[in-house]
């Protein structure tokens, strides 16, 4: 084998050339991908292929619905999969639109010697362009065209198509278009898509987005549509078509809010630390530099975290504390990556800025007329594309795309730590984390316990029961210091208050409290054990460490008993420890082990 054939086979079989589009063997079946010098000379030498026979119409591209003057008659058309022409038995009258439709193929240039499908191989400017012309001249037309066979074909085209499929496509479509939506090959949906996007039998815009999410939703309910990629390519092209016609994200579900918006709040809290330190690097990364307060950077560290801590115990009873903890850690670690990282934390955590070329409706065949006027479409907080002469390029602030399990580490270890110094009851299990993060927590949790002892220090406590005795001092002491002329005037008289003042309301007990304590007594409830554990849930969770059945005489629903013990237990183990296999409660293998040390077993 010469060293030219190994090059070749190698490259036919790559796995990442196979996926391409352009390396199909339709578009180079008929010329090898690479050449030795004697086979040119051979290629050069051969006879030019004749041209086809197809009679010319009047038809121009600037006149496209000008009728033909010639009579309609039987052609040939070329197969889809080998390029090979046979004769197409055509029965009854043939509408003379679908000649007509054919004849513009030939008319098509062909450079040097390459051949009609060669030159009007998929990607290339006059195949898009062709399919674009063809599908204006097809663009009213209707047919009703009883279709019995299939098609198959990657990109499909008009012109890769026989006249029984032709006749079936735009009879399937005629249907379409007068709302139904009757079984039909995948690929006569991907080209009823294709003229979508290229603003056939649509008003380009928003009634062009309307008839593209219609037609997806429709057509995924047949059984043709099951199993196909058809889903995750109208995924990309409605995305591309909201932005190439620069209209308002919020048209298209799912493209705007969501983490994004909340990994942005996070940049905008780091370019925040770092402009009060004088140490940011970004020179007008973010549109608006605006500095997020506390409850809306907790609000995006919790969401972009693996660890959800506002869900948490210590956060429930003292979300102050937790916010205070965790977003000077936030700070703190943006300080410190600024001064001694080439990456900013953010960036570290959820990717880097980028921007790339970027090429409209990827996949799919189509055309623009016309280059595309200069642009600038804000799809989200993080994602940009702009248009220069007709090129786009796509410009990403980070490429935020799942929560981090290295911001989840350090928000788990902010719950920790403070709960540790705290001396919370429900302690949860230290992780591994880098030491500089446990001692920038610490720093924070220090300052916030310093800052509690310093306005304990300056509380003023006022006694109230003890205003009663003063206001009584003072009347005696004023009754002393006055003369007999004002005491005959004055007629306020001396106010004398009992030693024992009567109860406050919320002394007296009450008796809602009082009737729910009953309650708890009848149904067997008893105090929380020091895990925060009724005796029934003790009952239930020792059983199924076990491996016995939960008991059912507790008096309580099962059910009930198991969601108290998972929500107990989760700031401690920091999952759910009991599932339900079948009608049945189980313990989770994974936390066996750590459930036994829970309950000291």
């Amino acid at each position: 084998m010469s060293d030219v054939d190994k090059i070749l086979e190698d490259l036919l079989n790559s796995k990442r050339l196979k996926e391409l589009a352009t390396f199909t063997r339709r578009i180079y079946s008929d010329q090898p991908l690479i050449q030795t010098g004697k086979q040119m000379r051979e290629r050069a030498n051969r006879p030019k292929p004749p041209l086809s026979n197809l009679p010319r119409t009047d038809y121009t591209p600037d006149h496209p619905w000008k009728p033909s003057s010639v009579a309609p008659r039987q052609l040939s058309f070329d197969h889809t999969s080998t390029g090979v022409s046979r004769p197409e038995v055509v029965k009854g009258n043939v509408p003379e639109r679908y000649y007509q439709l054919r004849e513009i193929a030939a008319e098509q240039p062909r450079p040097g010697n390459a051949s009609l499908s060669g030159a009007l191989a998929y990607g290339t400017r006059s195949a898009n362009r062709l399919f674009y012309e063809q599908a204006r001249f097809m663009e009213d037309f209707e047919d009703d065209y009883e279709f019995h066979g299939t098609y198959s074909q990657y990109f499909p085209t008009y012109s890769s198509m026989t006249l029984n499929q032709l006749r079936g496509y735009f009879s399937w479509r005629t249907r379409v278009r007068h709302g139904e939506m009757p079984e039909a090959p995948l690929s006569f949906a991907f080209l009823y898509v294709y003229e979508l996007l290229c603003g056939i039998g649509t008003t380009p815009g928003e009634q062009g987005l309307h008839d593209l999410i219609a037609f997806r939703d429709a057509y995924l309910q047949t059984d043709m549509a099951q199993g196909s990629t058809f889903s995750s390519y109208l995924r990309r092209w409605l995305r591309d078509y909201v932005v190439y016609h620069e209209l308002d994200p919020a048209l298209l579900p799912g493209t705007t809010g969501g983490m994004q918006e909340h990994v942005y709040t996070l940049l905008q809290g780091e370019e925040a630390a770092l402009r009060a330190q004088k140490l940011t690097r970004k020179e007008a990364a973010l549109e608006a530099s605006r500095t997020p307060d506390d409850e809306v950077l907790m609000t995006a560290l919790n969401d972009c975290s693996s660890y959800q801590i506002c869900g948490a115990r210590l956060y429930k009873d003292q979300p102050a504390d937790v916010r205070f903890i965790a977003c000077q850690t936030f700070r703190a670690l943006a300080v410190h990556c600024a001064k001694r990282r080439k990456t900013d934390f953010v960036e570290g955590l959820f990717g880097s800025t980028f921007s790339e070329p970027y090429t409209m409706f990827s996949s799919a065949v189509f055309y623009e007329p016309e280059p595309h006027a200069d642009a600038s479409v804000r799809m989200s907080a993080l994602e940009c594309f702009t248009c220069r002469e007709g090129r786009w390029r796509r410009h990403v602030l980070c490429d935020a795309t799942s929560r981090s399990s290295e911001l989840g580490s350090i928000m788990h270890a902010v719950d920790q730590r403070l709960r540790e110094k705290l001396n919370f009851p429900y302690p949860l299990k230290e992780r591994p984390v880098a030491a500089y993060v446990v001692k920038i927590i610490d720093k924070a949790i220090d300052e916030l316990l310093a800052a509690k002892a310093e306005a304990e220090r300056r509380r003023i406590d006022i006694d109230l029961s003890q205003l009663g005795h003063i206001r009584a001092a003072a009347a005696v002491s004023r009754e002393a210091l006055l003369t007999d002329d004002e005491r005959e005037e004055s007629t306020a008289p001396v106010v004398r208050l009992d030693s024992e003042t009567p109860a406050s309301p919320s002394e007296v007990p009450c008796a809602k409290t009082a009737l729910e304590s009953t309650s708890e007594r009848d149904v067997g409830i008893s105090e929380p054990s020091p895990l925060g554990l009724t005796d029934s849930e003790d009952r239930v969770l020792r059983a199924l460490l076990h491996g016995l059945s939960a008991p059912t005489d507790t008096g309580v629903l099962l059910s009930l008993l198991v969601d108290s013990i998972n929500e107990k237990l989760f700031d401690l183990v920091g999952d759910t420890v009991i599932e339900y296999v079948g009608d049945d409660p189980v313990l989770i293998e994974d936390y066996v082990e750590d459930v036994r040390e829970i309950v000291d077993e």
